[in-house]
């Protein structure tokens, strides 16, 4: 409950008749938490977001409550913090980097419909010094705290000293979870190569959550938000355990099944192609049903000479030899159909030789003839 060079927190002690309590715990273990939760403060709620904090009496609604200085709340000021089981009070003094303290004398803090102490916290760049008060929250103090009289529900957390002095009750300020409903359960499957969502994930009772990933992997382009949104192309198929955490710590968790492709009938086209020649120029586009992005490659034989594949799937160029291909076209899930593709020896065709016969010749005899070939 107290601290030296360290930090802890009320674990849940009574004080009784005119003790005073100091328990000092050293080790990096308790410093570092302390360190993360002082700072968490600030990352989770910004000082942007801050209302002005309040001294005077009244009812004050969850949000984020900042003061620049040190704040004083003196006799007869009540404050009654009314709200749901998951509403949140953050408290902050000493906000934009000043060094303000946190003083409280005969103040009585109150707790309003179903309203838990455990989500109300109080955030100081110095001291916190109650006096005769009846105090409420965990405080996460950036010098000492200290308390005299009154009672205090709530945890004391400090980066030197903690002195609480005839204050009783002294209350762990613990919340019982609730049991967290995460909609829609099951989550509908994912699978691989096929656009997912997106799909909103929500937690009842009604509040704010944290979405994490628990155990496994989004793959490809499939993402999680911290609000809970799920959206993308998976790559590989498995079973994501996501957590949904509210500010106290609660959580429930939901498993995300990512199956294999269901691979649909593909059928290119034209089929059969169009045989290609040794020698002869070629020029065919593939296409492939149900629409979609497929890549096209050879999946054996060779494209001899000029002849090409493009990954869109076009033919083209001359072969120089005969033989048969197979391609494959493939989408993004990994479904794929192959064709055979044939490249035919050239077909030679009738040549005939003009004039056929020649004219003889004769010996000694001068001769001059011409003869050409047809086809052209």
């Amino acid at each position: 409950m107290g601290t030296t060079g360290a930090s802890i927190s009320n674990t849940g002690c009574t004080i009784l008749g005119s003790t005073v309590v100091s328990l000092p715990l050293s080790g990096p273990g308790a410093v570092t938490d302390f360190r993360n939760a002082y700072g968490s403060v600030d990352v989770m709620n910004p000082d942007a977001a801050c209302l002005p904090m309040p001294t005077t009496s009244g009812t004050i609604l969850p949000g984020i409550y900042c003061s620049a200085a040190s704040t004083t709340l003196g006799a007869g000021v009540i404050f009654t913090l009314s709200g749901s089981a998951n509403d949140v009070w953050v408290f902050k003094v000493g906000a934009l980097g000043s060094s303000g303290a946190l003083t409280g004398t005969d103040f009585q803090m109150v707790m309003g419909g179903a309203a838990q102490a455990c989500h109300v916290y109080w955030r100081t760049a110095a001291a916190a010094t109650m006096t005769r008060s009846i105090f409420i929250g965990t405080v996460l103090s950036g010098s000492a705290i200290s308390a005299t009289g009154g009672s205090f529900l709530g945890r004391a957390l400090a980066t030197t000293d903690v002195a609480l002095t005839n204050v009783a009750p002294l209350t762990f300020a613990g919340c019982a979870c609730p049991t967290i409903t995460l909609s829609p359960n099951p989550l509908p499957n994912a699978t691989v190569g096929l656009s997912y969502g997106p799909q909103q994930i929500t937690a009842s009772p009604a509040g704010t959550y944290t979405y994490s990933v628990l155990s496994g992997t989004l793959s490809g382009t499939l993402t999680l938000s911290s609000t809970g949104l799920l959206s993308g192309t998976p790559t590989t198929a498995g079973s994501v355990v996501i957590r949904a955490t509210d500010p106290s710590g609660c959580f429930t968790d939901i498993t995300l099944t990512i199956v294999p492709a269901v691979c649909p009938t593909i059928t290119l086209s034209p089929n059969p192609l169009p045989n290609a020649t040794v020698g002869a120029a070629y020029n065919q586009q593939i296409t492939a049903s149900p629409a979609g992005t497929y890549i096209f490659s050879v999946l054996s034989g060779t494209l001899s000479g000029t002849l090409a594949l493009s990954p869109t799937g076009l033919l083209s160029g001359t072969p120089t030899t005969a033989g048969s291909v197979i391609i494959r076209a493939t989408d993004l899930a990994g479904c794929f159909a192959d064709i055979v593709f044939l490249i035919r020896p050239a077909v030679c065709p009738t040549i005939t030789l003009t004039p056929n016969p020649l004219p003889n010749a004769t010996v000694g005899a001068a001769y001059n003839q011409q003869i050409t070939a047809s086809p052209a």
